[in-house]
């Protein structure tokens, strides 16, 4: 089977932030690293497929790896792979993280987007989100990637921090638009389980922004960036015109992937699988089998119904209904006709020729509304 993209997860951090539920671990040992990469390059040797589209390399911070050392990782993913329909090459970085090195390192790999986490331009909120750089490390971060010839940049903000306010907020979203990124992805802060910020929720330590701010906050983005000729083409992720994730768009049209990397998942048509999350275990058994699956999940047409329908509705696009009844054999506007048609005739979707969307309105609710595509179909096929 082809598989058009390639996930690739550095699981490793300068520190671990208080809102980070992502596998990742704070240190720096560059033996380790140089372990980490040779497990890395022989389970890509036993996954390997030829006809990428993307590549994506996350974490975690992939820039706390040397130039060479991110070099001679991504060069081996590229020939590996023979590169003749690569259209997109992702390395995540954190700002100050950009050194020279670093940045050879990654054009000379091929590398033509950068997407890097700022999360605000306040200095104080930095601290309490528990990022290690400024504001100043964000700019000249932006500038030496444009230096460097770095043309496709994307920059992360989150909203709904405690005590946040609107206005705020609104000068973070300025801030990154005199940068001139790309891509902007905007994501509400979520609290999740074992974080900083969650046990300090749980204890009473810090409140909730109501969910009526955080609307706000998003729709006074939402302007914002129309003004400036972005486009929201998912619930989180806007862009100028052609820029969008070409690796994401692939995740939330449920398309095929391999994932690299301790606590990496991969999706390979019905089967979806997970790598042992321990960085030293995943080496071992990399190292010693070529695989570090620790959990496989087939998925009958079921399953693959419901996750096309909850990925490809966080879409502005939507999902074509005749592709998702090909691979599942459902049509939701026939399987859930009585749910869909409530949709429609309360401005929630809208159903252009065979392609359903949700309006703005519906995306805002959208995992309230996937609760009833949940229950069993109205119809089946004969």
């Amino acid at each position: 089977m082809p598989i058009p993209h390639l996930y690739v997860h550095i699981p490793f951090c300068a520190s671990k932030c208080h809102y980070c539920a992502f596998n990742s671990y704070a240190g720096e040992n560059s033996q380790l690293f140089d372990r980490y990469i040779a497990a890395l390059k022989r389970e890509w040797n036993e996954r390997g497929s030829r006809s990428l589209e993307t590549i994506y390399v996350g974490g975690g911070t992939p820039s706390v790896l040397s130039g060479p050392q991110i070099h001679d990782l991504l060069t081996t993913l590229t020939r590996e792979a023979g590169n003749p329909d690569l259209r997109e090459f992702t390395v995540e970085v954190n700002p100050g993280n950009t050194t020279p090195s670093f940045l050879e390192g990654i054009l000379a790999s091929g590398v033509d987007r950068v997407s890097m986490g700022v999360q605000t331009m306040d200095a104080r909120r930095l601290k309490k989100l528990g990022r290690v750089h400024t504001p100043g490390d964000v700019r000249e971060s932006v500038s030496s990637l444009r230096k460097a010839g770095i043309k496709r940049i994307s920059l992360d903000l989150i909203y709904g921090q405690p005590e946040q306010t609107l206005s705020e907020w609104i000068a973070d979203v300025k801030q990154l638009l005199e940068l001139s990124p790309d891509h902007l992805s905007l994501y509400a802060l979520q609290y999740e389980e074992g974080t900083v910020y969650t046990q300090a929720k749980d204890r009473g330590k810090l409140a909730e922004l109501e969910d009526h701010i955080i609307l706000r906050m998003f729709e006074a983005a939402k302007d914002l960036l129309a003004d400036h000729g972005f486009q929201f083409y998912e619930l989180s992720n806007a862009s100028k015109p052609g820029e969008e994730s070409l690796h994401n768009i692939g995740y939330w049209k449920n398309r095929p992937y391999v994932g690299l990397g301790a606590g990496a998942y991969g999706g390979l048509g019905h089967l979806r699988y997970r790598n042992e999350c321990a960085p030293e275990a995943y080496i071992d058994k990399v190292l010693r089998t070529g695989t570090a699956v620790v959990e496989e999940d087939p998925l009958d047409e079921w399953a693959t119904y419901l996750e096309c329908l909850s990925s490809g509705l966080r879409m502005m696009e939507g999902i074509d209904l005749q592709d998702v009844e090909r691979r599942t054999g459902l049509n939701p506007a026939k399987a859930h006709a009585s749910h869909v048609h409530k949709l429609l005739e309360t401005g929630l979707a809208e159903l252009k020729g065979q392609r359903l969307s949700l309006t703005w309105d519906g995306l805002w609710l959208l995992d309230t509304l996937m609760l009833p595509f949940l229950e069993a179909p109205d119809s089946v096929p004969a």
